[in-house]
């Protein structure tokens, strides 16, 4: 299995960012709700302590190990199915609403999201 050092480095990543268009609000969005999930994840420990580390090198590894499992498939994917793979494989304890709410990551406006 490939062990990235980074978000960038990771499959998902690397196909996400061929496919659209990088300065875009939305690509930006994503970006800023990783971050700002690594962050968060940090925390979790303190909440359930007999949690294990659910640390940037963690989620990277689940981040990793998902391109691992699609393959050569993972470039078939559309835009919209990898943001519906990123967010939970970075919060996969969480429920994205009550996680989007403790990042501070502001929605998106439909018009932003097109």
């Amino acid at each position: 299995m490939i062990h990235s050092k980074s978000l960038e480095e990771t499959v998902l990543w690397k196909v996400y960012q061929e496919k659209i268009v990088s300065e875009s609000t939305r690509a930006s969005w994503v970006k800023e709700f990783c971050a700002a999930a690594v962050k968060y994840m940090m925390d979790v420990r303190h909440t359930f302590q007999n949690y294990t580390l659910h640390d940037r090198t963690h989620i990277i590894n689940v981040l990793d190990a998902m391109g691992g499992v699609l393959g050569n498939q993972v470039s078939q994917l559309t835009v919209g199915e990898m943001e519906l793979l990123i967010p939970p494989g970075i919060l996969p304890h969480c429920s994205i609403p009550t996680a989007l709410w403790k990042c501070s990551v502001p929605l998106l406006r439909q018009e932003e999201i097109t």
